[in-house]
Protein backbone atom coordinates (compact mmCIF):
# COMPACT_ATOMS: atom_id res chain seq x y z
CA UNK A 1 0.00 0.00 0.00
CA UNK A 2 1.64 3.19 -0.82
CA UNK A 3 0.48 6.99 -0.46
CA UNK A 4 0.32 8.87 -3.78
CA UNK A 5 -0.43 12.57 -4.61
CA UNK A 6 -2.92 13.00 -7.64
CA UNK A 7 -0.31 12.59 -10.89
CA UNK A 8 -1.99 14.34 -13.76
CA UNK A 9 1.34 12.30 -15.67
CA UNK A 10 -0.75 9.17 -15.07
CA UNK A 11 -4.44 10.15 -15.77
CA UNK A 12 -7.01 7.25 -14.09
CA UNK A 13 -4.09 6.22 -11.59
CA UNK A 14 -5.18 8.56 -8.93
CA UNK A 15 -8.47 10.19 -8.13
CA UNK A 16 -9.29 14.09 -9.59
CA UNK A 17 -7.76 16.84 -7.11
CA UNK A 18 -5.45 17.47 -4.78
CA UNK A 19 -6.77 14.43 -2.09
CA UNK A 20 -4.11 12.00 -0.86
CA UNK A 21 -5.00 8.16 -2.41
CA UNK A 22 -3.47 4.86 -1.69
CA UNK A 23 -2.51 3.12 -4.57
CA UNK A 24 -3.22 -0.63 -3.80
CA UNK A 25 -3.00 -4.06 -4.80
CA UNK A 26 -5.61 -6.06 -6.21
CA UNK A 27 -4.87 -8.59 -3.07
CA UNK A 28 -4.94 -5.76 -1.00
CA UNK A 29 -8.46 -4.72 -1.96
CA UNK A 30 -9.59 -8.20 -1.77
CA UNK A 31 -8.48 -8.82 1.62
CA UNK A 32 -9.98 -5.87 3.16
CA UNK A 33 -13.27 -6.26 1.13
CA UNK A 34 -13.84 -9.58 2.62
CA UNK A 35 -13.01 -8.49 6.36
CA UNK A 36 -15.26 -5.52 5.73
CA UNK A 37 -18.35 -7.63 4.43
CA UNK A 38 -17.27 -9.64 7.36
CA UNK A 39 -17.58 -6.52 9.53
CA UNK A 40 -21.04 -5.90 8.43
CA UNK A 41 -22.67 -9.12 8.88
CA UNK A 42 -22.11 -10.95 6.01
CA UNK A 43 -21.65 -14.65 5.82
CA UNK A 44 -18.48 -15.89 4.60
CA UNK A 45 -19.30 -17.13 1.73
CA UNK A 46 -21.03 -13.31 0.39
CA UNK A 47 -17.73 -12.11 1.79
CA UNK A 48 -16.27 -13.58 -0.34
CA UNK A 49 -18.31 -12.79 -3.01
CA UNK A 50 -17.41 -9.02 -2.17
CA UNK A 51 -13.77 -9.85 -2.42
CA UNK A 52 -14.05 -11.33 -5.46
CA UNK A 53 -16.31 -8.00 -6.84
CA UNK A 54 -14.01 -5.45 -5.49
CA UNK A 55 -11.02 -7.03 -7.19
CA UNK A 56 -12.55 -7.43 -10.49
CA UNK A 57 -13.55 -4.01 -10.93
CA UNK A 58 -10.58 -2.50 -9.55
CA UNK A 59 -8.82 -4.41 -12.27
CA UNK A 60 -11.28 -2.64 -14.77
CA UNK A 61 -10.45 0.89 -13.44
CA UNK A 62 -13.39 1.13 -11.17
CA UNK A 63 -13.58 1.86 -7.58
CA UNK A 64 -15.19 -1.06 -6.37
CA UNK A 65 -14.27 -0.77 -2.75
CA UNK A 66 -15.70 2.64 -2.39
CA UNK A 67 -18.83 1.34 -3.74
CA UNK A 68 -18.96 -1.71 -1.84
CA UNK A 69 -17.95 0.30 1.13
CA UNK A 70 -21.33 2.78 0.41
CA UNK A 71 -23.44 -0.35 0.37
CA UNK A 72 -22.37 -2.30 2.81
CA UNK A 73 -22.81 0.85 5.18
CA UNK A 74 -26.51 1.32 3.88
CA UNK A 75 -27.74 -2.05 4.60
CA UNK A 76 -25.30 -2.20 7.63
CA UNK A 77 -28.02 -3.90 10.27
CA UNK A 78 -30.45 -4.62 7.73
CA UNK A 79 -31.91 -8.53 7.86
CA UNK A 80 -30.19 -10.37 4.91
CA UNK A 81 -33.35 -11.66 3.53
CA UNK A 82 -34.72 -8.78 3.05
CA UNK A 83 -32.32 -7.63 0.13
CA UNK A 84 -31.67 -10.92 -1.09
CA UNK A 85 -33.87 -11.94 -4.44
CA UNK A 86 -36.56 -14.51 -3.99
CA UNK A 87 -36.78 -17.35 -6.54
CA UNK A 88 -39.32 -16.91 -8.82
CA UNK A 89 -40.14 -19.60 -11.87
CA UNK A 90 -40.47 -16.54 -14.32
CA UNK A 91 -40.97 -12.42 -14.43
CA UNK A 92 -38.77 -10.10 -12.91
CA UNK A 93 -36.39 -11.04 -10.24
CA UNK A 94 -37.62 -9.47 -6.78
CA UNK A 95 -37.30 -9.11 -3.00
CA UNK A 96 -38.76 -8.79 -0.42
CA UNK A 97 -40.23 -5.54 0.58
CA UNK A 98 -37.89 -3.23 1.70
CA UNK A 99 -34.59 -1.85 1.87
CA UNK A 100 -33.01 -2.14 -2.40
CA UNK A 101 -31.91 -5.31 -3.51
CA UNK A 102 -28.25 -6.62 -2.53
CA UNK A 103 -26.36 -6.51 -6.14
CA UNK A 104 -23.61 -9.16 -4.74
CA UNK A 105 -27.10 -11.57 -3.80
CA UNK A 106 -28.35 -10.96 -6.80
CA UNK A 107 -25.13 -11.13 -8.67
CA UNK A 108 -25.03 -14.74 -6.89
CA UNK A 109 -28.29 -15.54 -7.83
CA UNK A 110 -27.92 -14.71 -11.11
CA UNK A 111 -24.21 -17.01 -11.51
CA UNK A 112 -25.92 -20.21 -9.83
CA UNK A 113 -28.82 -19.80 -12.21
CA UNK A 114 -26.76 -20.18 -15.58
CA UNK A 115 -28.26 -22.18 -18.34
CA UNK A 116 -32.00 -21.42 -16.47
CA UNK A 117 -32.73 -18.78 -18.29
CA UNK A 118 -32.89 -16.25 -15.28
CA UNK A 119 -30.22 -14.26 -17.01
CA UNK A 120 -33.09 -12.75 -19.36
CA UNK A 121 -35.01 -11.86 -16.40
CA UNK A 122 -35.70 -7.91 -15.49
CA UNK A 123 -33.81 -7.14 -11.95
CA UNK A 124 -35.91 -4.92 -10.18
CA UNK A 125 -35.12 -2.18 -6.78
CA UNK A 126 -31.27 -3.05 -7.52
CA UNK A 127 -29.14 -1.32 -5.70
CA UNK A 128 -25.38 -0.61 -6.62
CA UNK A 129 -25.89 -1.92 -9.80
CA UNK A 130 -21.81 -1.75 -11.16
CA UNK A 131 -21.42 -4.13 -8.05
CA UNK A 132 -23.35 -6.89 -10.40
CA UNK A 133 -20.88 -6.73 -13.25
CA UNK A 134 -18.35 -9.21 -11.87
CA UNK A 135 -21.45 -11.61 -11.64
CA UNK A 136 -22.38 -11.55 -15.39
CA UNK A 137 -18.49 -11.99 -15.34
CA UNK A 138 -18.57 -15.48 -14.33
CA UNK A 139 -22.06 -16.01 -16.70
CA UNK A 140 -19.99 -15.06 -19.54
CA UNK A 141 -16.88 -17.25 -18.31
CA UNK A 142 -19.58 -20.38 -18.16
CA UNK A 143 -21.57 -19.49 -21.24
CA UNK A 144 -18.54 -17.98 -24.04
CA UNK A 145 -20.79 -15.17 -24.20
CA UNK A 146 -20.65 -11.65 -23.44
CA UNK A 147 -23.66 -10.63 -20.94
CA UNK A 148 -25.17 -7.39 -21.60
CA UNK A 149 -26.84 -5.00 -18.75
CA UNK A 150 -29.33 -2.42 -19.67
CA UNK A 151 -30.41 0.19 -17.76
CA UNK A 152 -32.33 3.59 -17.87
CA UNK A 153 -29.22 5.21 -18.48
CA UNK A 154 -27.59 2.92 -20.93
CA UNK A 155 -26.12 0.14 -21.80
CA UNK A 156 -22.75 -1.94 -21.10
CA UNK A 157 -21.28 -5.88 -22.22
CA UNK A 158 -19.06 -7.21 -19.92
CA UNK A 159 -16.73 -10.85 -20.59
CA UNK A 160 -15.03 -13.08 -18.20
CA UNK A 161 -12.01 -10.69 -17.92
CA UNK A 162 -13.90 -7.02 -17.80
CA UNK A 163 -16.23 -4.59 -19.22
CA UNK A 164 -15.84 -4.71 -23.04
CA UNK A 165 -16.03 -0.62 -23.07
CA UNK A 166 -14.65 0.47 -19.80
CA UNK A 167 -16.98 3.80 -20.33
CA UNK A 168 -20.21 2.25 -20.18
CA UNK A 169 -18.81 0.52 -17.22
CA UNK A 170 -18.05 4.01 -15.41
CA UNK A 171 -21.48 5.57 -16.33
CA UNK A 172 -23.13 2.50 -14.77
CA UNK A 173 -20.89 3.03 -11.63
CA UNK A 174 -21.98 6.50 -10.73
CA UNK A 175 -25.61 4.99 -10.61
CA UNK A 176 -26.17 4.27 -7.08
CA UNK A 177 -29.67 3.37 -7.44
CA UNK A 178 -32.12 1.81 -7.00
CA UNK A 179 -32.92 1.07 -10.18
CA UNK A 180 -33.72 -2.00 -12.65
CA UNK A 181 -32.02 -3.43 -15.06
CA UNK A 182 -32.09 -5.89 -17.60
CA UNK A 183 -29.30 -8.62 -18.38
CA UNK A 184 -28.98 -11.13 -21.44
CA UNK A 185 -26.64 -12.63 -23.31
CA UNK A 186 -25.24 -11.22 -26.38
CA UNK A 187 -22.54 -12.60 -29.17
CA UNK A 188 -19.20 -14.28 -28.75
CA UNK A 189 -17.25 -13.45 -25.52
CA UNK A 190 -14.58 -10.78 -27.15
CA UNK A 191 -11.75 -9.68 -25.52
CA UNK A 192 -11.91 -7.24 -22.54
CA UNK A 193 -10.08 -4.29 -22.30
CA UNK A 194 -6.05 -4.36 -20.57
CA UNK A 195 -6.34 -5.00 -16.52
CA UNK A 196 -4.65 -3.15 -14.27
CA UNK A 197 -2.93 -4.53 -11.28
CA UNK A 198 -3.97 -2.13 -8.92
CA UNK A 199 -6.12 0.98 -8.07
CA UNK A 200 -5.74 4.40 -6.12
CA UNK A 201 -8.61 5.16 -3.64
CA UNK A 202 -8.51 7.98 -1.92
CA UNK A 203 -7.77 8.09 1.81
CA UNK A 204 -10.89 9.18 3.31
CA UNK A 205 -12.99 6.83 1.37
CA UNK A 206 -10.47 3.88 2.62
CA UNK A 207 -10.68 4.68 6.52
CA UNK A 208 -14.91 4.28 5.79
CA UNK A 209 -13.99 0.60 3.97
CA UNK A 210 -10.76 0.18 7.06
CA UNK A 211 -13.95 1.21 9.49
CA UNK A 212 -15.94 -1.78 8.93
CA UNK A 213 -13.03 -4.26 8.64
CA UNK A 214 -11.96 -3.40 12.14
CA UNK A 215 -15.35 -5.23 13.84
CA UNK A 216 -13.66 -8.47 12.61
CA UNK A 217 -11.03 -7.44 15.38
CA UNK A 218 -10.57 -8.99 18.26
CA UNK A 219 -10.41 -6.60 20.91
CA UNK A 220 -7.25 -6.92 23.34
CA UNK A 221 -7.27 -7.84 26.53
CA UNK A 222 -5.23 -7.78 29.53
CA UNK A 223 -4.40 -11.61 29.22
CA UNK A 224 -3.22 -11.06 25.41
CA UNK A 225 -1.15 -8.07 26.31
CA UNK A 226 0.81 -9.88 28.59
CA UNK A 227 0.92 -12.82 26.49
CA UNK A 228 2.33 -10.49 23.37
CA UNK A 229 6.11 -10.86 22.31
CA UNK A 230 8.58 -13.55 23.80
CA UNK A 231 7.88 -14.94 27.20
CA UNK A 232 11.37 -14.84 28.53
CA UNK A 233 14.70 -13.97 27.89
CA UNK A 234 15.67 -14.15 24.11
CA UNK A 235 19.74 -14.85 25.19
CA UNK A 236 21.09 -18.06 25.10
Amino acid sequence: MTTIANDPAHPGTAPAGNAKALMLTLPEIQAQAIKAARGAGRSWGMAEEAGYAAVWLAASGIDGAMLLTRHLEATDGVDWAAIAPRATPEGPIRHAAGPAMCPLAAGAYLSDSAGTGAEGREIENLAFPVLILPFLGLLSGATGREQILTWAGGTVAVCAEGPVAPGAARALAAEAGPCTVRVRPGGPSPVAARRATGLAVLHADWLRFDALARRTYVPATATSRADAGAGGSDND
